[in-house]
Parts: structure tokens; sequence; C-alpha cells
């Protein structure tokens, strides 16, 4: 018992750290008391984050389009290649049919270059776009709890709730923003390189 009342004063002391030591419990509990304006502006925040998952989300289905339409003209320019050489060597022309392998061999490695970014964006996208679910999922619930608070009176546990889920939004969002510029940083760096690789094999 004495454990759970200690961890109920630190939590009560984090609050007055929030909404300010001076207020009354009446300011706490009122609709446009301290502890209301805070737990709309965290509502606020939120919401902000979840906006810029969803324009990282569709940055990166964008990115993902353009991958898979590069890895469609590097397979149909292999195909077109391949079918070059055996024409040129039902022909007999085998310098011809040498340089169209040539031509079919590199697009190949495009291909599977292409095919490997591909998989890697859309893994990224899942990513996010789970991210994205789990936070409106998350940003729900925290506003079905601001208007169950806003419709009574104002409790330790329930400041207590919002205040820890405000915490560990915002933990996980810088821990997947690092991840996320991470991971675009590395599928920017591949694109570019497929990129000059296309441009000079043009």
């Amino acid at each position: 018992m004495k454990l759970i009342q200690r961890l109920r004063t630190l939590i009560q002391a984090a609050v007055y750290d929030v909404i300010g030591e001076d207020a009354e419990p009446e300011e706490q509990a009122s609709p446009d008391g301290p502890a209301v304006r805070r737990l709309a502006e965290m509502l606020t925040e939120a919401q902000a984050d979840l906006d810029a998952l969803r324009l990282e989300l569709a940055k990166a289905a964008e990115r993902e389009k353009r991958i898979t339409q590069a890895r469609q003209e590097a397979e149909n320019k292999a195909k077109s290649a391949d079918e070059a050489v055996d024409a040129a060597l039902r022909s007999g022309d085998d310098a011809l049919a040498a340089d169209y392998l040539k031509q079919a061999k590199q697009a190949r490695a495009i291909f599977e270059e292409s095919d490997e970014l591909r998989q890697a964006c859309q893994k990224l996208t899942g990513q996010i776009r789970s991210a994205v679910e789990t936070r409106q999922e998350r940003l729900n619930q925290l506003r079905s709890r601001y208007q169950a608070l806003t419709d009574r009176a104002r409790t330790t546990e329930a400041l207590e709730s919002l205040l820890q889920a405000q915490r560990e939004m915002a933990q996980q969002t810088e821990t997947l923003r690092e991840e996320l510029r991470t991971r675009e940083e590395q599928i920017t760096h591949r694109e570019d390189r497929l990129a000059a690789r296309q441009e000079w094999n043009q």
C-alpha cells in the first residue's frame, strides 16, 4: 500500500508539473481549466504527428510506384534484348548478337536491383502504414478519454493514463522517425545509383 501511495504521489507531482501545482481541483476539473487545456494540446500534437506520418506514407507510396515502373521498364528492355539476340543469331550476325546480349545483361542487372529496391520500399511503406493505423487508433482512444474528462470530474488516474499515453506516443514517434530517416536515406542512395547506371547505359 505504501508503494502504491508513493507512486500516486509521484504521478500527482508529474501532473502538477503539466497543469501547474497552484491549480485548484475545481480548475483542473473545469472544461476551461489548465488540465483540459493541456490535454487538448496533447491531442493537437498527436494529430500533427499523425499528419506527418501520413505525409511520409504518401511519399513512400510514390517512391514505390516510381521504382516499380523502373523495374518494369528494365524487365521489358531485357526481354526485347533477348529477342534481338535470338533474331541476330538466326541471321548469322554474331557481332550484333553479342551487342544485344550485353544490353540484355545490363537490363537484367538493373531489373534485379530495381526489384530489391521495390521490396525495400514495400517493406518501408508497410511499416509506415502500420504506424499510421496504430497511431490513429491510439489517437481515437485519447480523444475518447479527453471527451470523457470533459464530461465528468477529472481524476488523477485519468490524467496519469493520458500523460503516459502521450509520452509513449512521443517516444514511439521519435524512434520511428529515426528509423524511417535511415531507411529513406538508404533507398535514396540506391535509387540515385540506379538512376546513374540507367543514364550511363543509355
